[in-house]
């Protein structure tokens, strides 16, 4: 869920290059017959994810030697020659060091936001490349989006906004202490926007996951309630919890840890002292 620029690499150069490393002439002459009509698909690709989205976008039609020889592009060109084209491939993966998609998870990989399988033409297209996570890939696979509701956020073309609270938690007990529940909530006002942002944190399973990482969290918000206790009271670190959060939130967005923080202040139980294990 987090904005990324697009990557500047200009996609015929990068395909004429990868064709160039094509080692038969008959294959290379096909590919480069192909070339302005896999440039055109680049270019209907970004006009639908600024316009409709994702789901709207449509394969290239192609014979059967045109698919194979498209199919061969990323596997034997971006991941494994060396040259331009790997760097293109590094470039990607290293343009950013926490997952786009959940805003955590460390990069090793890069994801085909519209899948490989399904859009052969686009599988070197810069635009359709993001650095991943290992977790979400995982869990994405070869997804592919049928209609507006149900696509993914797309680091390069979707802004959620950054002065709005849409990452929420509440906290509860099971018992053994505190836990944590996360969920998004954006106003209807954003229009599909919303709704794609709610489908988006249900398809990574991301209330899961961020559940799991709050540990560290809760473990951060116990230590002020044992130093503070004393001092402030229940009242007062509700108020010091409030405070936190919006610092938190203020400084990074919708980051787990502000909401986190909000949801210790919104439990006056927990801040009267019931948090122990």
């Amino acid at each position: 869920m987090l904005s990324m620029n697009l990557p500047q690499i200009d996609h015929r150069a990068l395909y004429k290059t990868a064709v160039s490393q094509t080692g038969r002439n008959v294959d290379k002459a096909v590919l480069q017959a192909m070339e302005d009509r896999v440039v055109k698909a680049g270019e209907d690709y970004t006009s639908h994810l600024n316009g409709a989205g994702a789901w709207a976008v449509t394969p290239l039609l192609m014979s059967a030697d045109e698919d194979k020889l498209a199919r061969k592009m990323y596997d034997s060109r971006l991941v494994s020659k060396e040259g331009i084209c790997r760097q293109t491939y590094v470039q990607i993966r290293q343009s950013a060091t926490a997952c786009p998609y959940c805003e955590y998870g460390e990069v090793y990989e890069v994801d085909h936001f519209l899948p490989k399988d399904d859009f052969p033409e686009l599988n070197i297209f810069p635009a359709n490349l993001v650095p991943i996570c290992h977790p979400c890939n995982h869990i994405k696979l070869v997804g592919r989006p049928m209609n507006a509701a149900d696509s993914l956020l797309h680091p390069y073309f979707d802004r959620l906004p950054r002065d709005v609270r849409w990452l929420f938690a509440t906290m509860s007990s099971n018992g053994n202490g505190p836990v944590l529940a996360y969920s998004v909530q954006l106003d209807a006002a954003y229009g599909s926007l919303a709704g794609r942002l709610s489908w988006h944190f249900d398809k990574l399973q991301l209330g899961r996951r961020f559940r799991e990482r709050s540990s560290k969290v809760l473990v951060e918000i116990e230590s002020d309630l044992e130093g503070l206790f004393e001092t402030l009271g229940p009242d007062g670190l509700s108020a010091h919890f409030s405070s936190v959060s919006q610092k938190k939130f203020s400084d990074h967005g919708n980051v787990l840890e502000a909401a986190a923080y909000a949801a210790a202040a919104a439990n006056l139980s927990y801040c009267a002292g019931d948090y122990r294990n």
